[in-house]
């Protein structure tokens, strides 16, 4: 009974992984941190300038990497050009394909050409007020988000508005602020509000539960807006139908794994990228409910960290994921076309990572030698691996250090040839191993390189400069 009551239990733990696989074991993440010249492991932000080189806001200072390396900009107390402040929440690229950096202490532009800093400060009770979200509504016009409320910034005349806003507007602290076309929507602990720049119309889009906060919000197909929160999962709203869906961690069938929810994004098939403090979550549009990728010490691939703090597809189609203290993952679904194999201590998997031979059978299984971990079995049916570490017959050297591999298909047998082993020959059928040597046969060594048929029912060897038949 207490079996049955652990396998249950393993299942539970199990079937929602299984499930999810199909989208998850086809993901895996490039990792990129503090040693390839990240200035800081958590990535508030990240977006892409028409140059190419991505930007990242982080909690130390803001990063430029072109694809090779970083320039990171930090806050010098003696350069008035530098940036505003070391940490960085937003950055925004105008329809000028300028820089814009909302940083703790202000607003920050950067001068491409001078390689410097524009610092704009707006003061409430004598302190800079921070700018968390940028967003441009027309031509030198940005709309900014700050802890005082939602701003203008007037380009032209370099200079912060705030009595040019109806009060409610002016009124909102936005914790998510996303343009999409005429409309601007606005995420607050009040609600969700659209603004239409056409009319300067604001109206309530949507209520929320009292004191959540709409950390993220990505319009998707025009009439489906999803809300991300601070603890009460993720919200789809539809603008056709009015209805409000709610996806929680605890109800065990939206597959999410963790209802605080902080970025939304789209890969290039469309499907919605959600980063939560648990993991990445991909929304799977047929079932309803998402899959979940988590940090794993033994997977190679994995999140860096479960906290992703945010998402963005770059110009190439590329997936770049900032997490809290793990640095940046990176994914393209064209790295996907080669699957890396390779040891992993306590699972099923290659003996060894030192490959000298592979080979194909007729039945499209792999026979990889390796040079200190034997020969391995690869099914291509089971995707499972078979280890054989063979003792070396009357030699004391282990025959581990495989060079060659051919398959009798006719004979149904595997001849290894190995450094200082000799050769073996497995009989796959039965399973019954003959060695072969200096000492109990013809062969010259027992350094066998490479082994061919000479198409009468014989084989040759090559070692080392030395060819030979055996009849």
């Amino acid at each position: 009974m207490k079996i049955q009551q652990y396998l249950l239990v393993l299942l539970e733990v199990l079937f929602p992984y299984m499930l999810n696989a199909d989208i998850t074991e086809d993901i895996h993440f490039s990792h990129i941190g503090l040693e390839e010249g990240l200035s800081h492991s958590t990535i508030f932000a990240i977006n892409q300038d028409k140059g190419g080189n991505l930007w990242f806001a982080t909690y130390d200072g803001v990063n430029k990497y072109d694809g090779y390396n970083f320039t990171v900009y930090r806050h010098q107390y003696t350069h008035p050009n530098s940036i505003a402040s070391d940490i960085s929440r937003c950055i925004t690229m105008d329809d000028s394909d300028r820089i814009w950096i909302g940083t703790r202490e202000g607003l920050s532009l950067y001068n491409h050409y001078k390689d410097e800093f524009s610092n704009y400060y707006y003061k409430r009770n004598g302190l800079n007020v921070a700018v968390t979200s940028i967003i441009p509504i027309k031509k030198d016009w940005l709309m900014l988000g700050t802890a005082e409320g939602i701003l203008l910034f007037d380009v032209k005349k370099e200079c912060f508005l705030s009595d040019t806003l109806s009060s409610s507007l002016h009124g909102l602290q936005p914790a998510a602020l996303v343009r999409q076309d005429d409309c601007i929507y606005i995420g607050t602990e009040e609600g969700v509000y659209i603004y239409t720049l056409s009319n300067g119309i604001l109206e309530k889009l949507v209520d929320m539960p009292a004191g959540i906060r709409v950390h993220a919000i990505l319009c998707q197909m025009f009439n489906r807006i999803w809300l991300a929160t601070e603890g009460d999962g993720l919200y789809l709203y539809d603008m056709k139908t009015k209805e409000l869906k709610n996806y929680r961690y605890e109800d065990g069938k939206s597959g999410l794994n963790s209802n605080y929810v902080r970025s939304l994004a789209l890969d290039t098939e469309n499907r919605l990228w959600v980063g939560t403090y648990g993991g990445l979550n991909i929304y799977k549009e047929g079932s309803d409910c998402f899959s979940s990728i988590k940090s794993s010490e033994i997977q190679e691939g994995s999140l860096s960290q479960n906290s992703v703090r945010s998402i963005f597809r770059d110009s190439q189609g590329g997936m770049w994921l900032g997490t809290y203290w793990g640095g940046l993952n990176y994914y393209h679904p064209l790295c996907n076309r080669f699957q890396r194999i390779k040891h992993v201590p306590f699972l099923n998997s290659l003996s060894n990572n030192v490959v000298s031979c592979i080979v194909e059978d007729n039945k499209h299984n792999l026979w990889i030698g390796t040079s200190d971990g034997g020969l391995n079995y690869y099914d291509n049916a089971s995707q499972l691996y078979k280890n054989y570490l063979f003792n070396s017959g009357n030699l004391d050297v282990p025959f581990k250090d495989i060079k060659t591999v051919y398959v009798d298909e006719v004979q149904d047998r595997i001849y290894v040839g190995a450094h200082a082993g000799g050769m073996m020959v497995l009989h796959r059928k039965s399973g019954y191993i003959e060695y072969y040597n200096r000492h109990n046969s013809n062969l010259p060594s027992n350094n066998i390189y490479s082994i061919i048929s000479d198409g009468y029912g014989g084989f040759g060897w090559h070692r080392w400069n030395i060819y030979c038949i055996l009849i």
